[in-house]
């Protein structure tokens, strides 16, 4: 028996496999500095396996920018980052008990590669200028810049959009259709320029005209619940029940979070004299719908009156 019980034993011991043995290691070692070639301390650096197995390490810099980080050896994607910063990445191989050099990361902070990309596309300054003094109400010195964006290049539709939608807000209507018209002729599917444009000519009264707009971009945008969610709203407000409905029913699907629809179906329930469904509609709306939302105090007068015209319609 005794001999039995070592023999087992034995058997056991060899049967240890040998991936249990502790693995080797290498270390990679580097600098990160900022576009002046100065070090950067308490950035991150962190290291991603890139060969199958899942491995992670990360380092800190030190005062001097160094960094060192001991691993298991194979091929790293290496990303050096630090908040105010634009991160930087590169690779490195480690060999088992070798060091891999790591050449210098460059992580620019956000104002210099902001000034670089400005220098690089002249466009942006400018545009950027122009946003700003349109949100601070300067409007005429908005589109003076956009203006003399456009007589040295006049195909930048993202000039042209912003133009548009400032001379929507100064009612310039007729500007404004030629402005989204021609963001509409650089970049044909661009979905903010059909809602833009469909916004032009309801302000104008042309609401068919508004509606084929959007009909004609929800054929290209078919699932953008932004999009059918404003063409049910047209349907609706042009009388098209079935048509609203049916197109907000589709919205409520896509985006479930949209609680305006809710309002919307609501309403066209009444229309169509269906209490129950109304009221199932307006309190869903008026249980979800924020504090100030523009339709909040409508729901719930009309809920009231729906409740108290049809007590037991639920």
């Amino acid at each position: 028996m005794k001999a039995g019980l070592l023999f087992v034993a034995a058997v056991l011991t060899l049967a240890v496999p040998a991936s249990e043995a502790l693995a080797q290691t290498g270390m990679a070692y580097g600098k990160v500095v900022d576009e002046k070639g100065q070090p950067v301390p308490d950035a991150k650096v962190e290291f991603d396996y890139r060969e199958g197995a899942k491995r992670h390490y990360e380092a800190k810099t030190d005062k001097k920018g160094n960094f060192r980080q001991f691993m298991t050896f194979g091929r790293y994607q290496v990303t050096a980052s630090k908040e105010g910063h634009q991160g930087a990445q590169t690779e490195v191989k480690v060999e088992t008990g070798d060091t891999a050099p790591i050449s210098d990361l460059v992580i620019v902070t956000t104002a210099a590669a902001t000034k670089a990309a400005e220098q690089s596309h002249p466009i942006l300054g400018p545009l950027k200028k122009a946003v700003d003094l349109t949100q601070a109400g300067k409007l005429d010195e908005a589109q003076a810049i956009y203006e003399e964006l456009l007589t040295k290049d006049a195909s930048l539709p993202e000039v042209h959009y912003n133009l548009g939608a400032l001379c929507l807000q100064k009612k310039d209507l007729v500007r404004a259709e030629v402005e989204f018209k021609r963001v509409l002729e650089l970049l044909p599917n661009q979905r903010e320029a059909f809602v833009a444009l469909s916004r032009v000519h309801e302000e104008q009264g042309e609401r068919e005209k508004a509606l084929e707009i959007l009909k004609q971009a929800t054929d290209i945008h078919k699932d953008d619940a932004s999009m059918l969610y404003d063409l049910g709203i047209l349907y609706l407000n042009l009388g098209r029940r079935e048509e609203a409905e049916k197109t907000l029913e589709r919205v409520e699907v896509l985006d479930p979070a949209r609680i305006g629809v809710q309002y919307a179906l609501g309403t066209a329930a009444v229309n169509r004299g269906d209490v129950p469904e109304a009221v199932r509609r307006l309190e869903k709306y008026v249980a979800s719908a924020p504090e100030g939302a523009p339709n909040l105090e409508t729901a719930k007068k009309l809920l009231a009156e729906l409740k108290k015209a049809a007590p037991t319609s639920r």
